[in-house]
C-alpha cells in the first residue's frame, strides 16, 4: 500500500468555534438559571430576568474558557511527513517554531469544507487537542490533506523491529 504524499496545512485561531462555544454555554446557562428562579422558593417573578442573565454571563465565561483551552489560540500547522504527522506552533516570543510528533489524529467531523480533528500530542501532559481545517485556510492541498487523514488517521504506529515479522 502507498503512502498518501506529504502535506502541510495551516491552522488559523478558530475564533468562529470559540464564540460558537461561548455562545452555546451562555444560552445553556441562561435557560438553567432561568428555569431554577421559575421553580424556586421566590416570592417575586421579576428575579428570573436576573438569574438568567447571571446564569448566561457565567456559564459565557466558563464556556470561553474551556473554548480557550481546548482550541488552540495561536496559528498552527499540521503536517503529514508521509510517515507521520505532526504539529508545529508559532512561537509569539520570535523563537523559532517547535514541531511536535502526534500520537494520535482522529477525524471527529467532516462537512466537506470544514474538519474537526481529534490530536494527541507526543511528549505532552495535556490531554486531547482538537484543530480545526477549513478548505479556504488551507488552499490548494485541501484534497491531498483530506486523502492523507483518509488514509493514515488514527494512533501513531511503532515502526517495525528489524527481524521481526513483516
Amino acid at each position: 500500500m502507498r503512502a498518501a504524499p506529504a502535506v502541510t496545512a495551516s491552522l488559523d485561531g478558530c475564533w468562529p468555534e470559540r464564540v460558537l462555544i461561548a455562545l452555546l454555554y451562555a444560552l445553556t446557562g441562561a435557560a438553567l438559571a432561568a428555569w431554577a428562579a421559575a421553580h424556586g422558593q421566590f416570592a417575586a417573578m421579576a428575579v428570573v430576568p436576573t438569574w438568567a442573565a447571571a446564569g448566561a454571563l457565567l456559564s459565557g465565561l466558563i464556556g470561553a474558557g474551556l473554548a480557550r483551552h481546548l482550541l488552540p489560540g495561536d496559528a498552527a500547522e499540521l503536517g503529514w511527513d508521509g510517515a507521520a504527522w505532526s504539529l508545529r506552533r508559532q512561537q509569539v516570543q520570535g523563537g523559532a517554531a517547535d514541531r511536535c510528533p502526534l500520537l494520535a489524529l482522529a477525524v471527529m467531523i467532516d462537512l466537506g469544507v470544514w474538519l474537526l480533528l481529534q490530536a494527541r500530542e507526543g511528549g505532552a501532559a495535556r490531554g486531547a487537542t482538537w484543530l480545526v481545517l477549513r478548505q479556504r485556510q488551507v488552499g490548494a492541498s485541501w484534497h491531498l490533506l483530506r486523502v492523507a487523514l483518509q488514509a493514515h488517521a488514527g494512533s501513531a504506529q511503532a515502526p517495525a523491529k528489524p527481524g521481526g515479522p513483516a
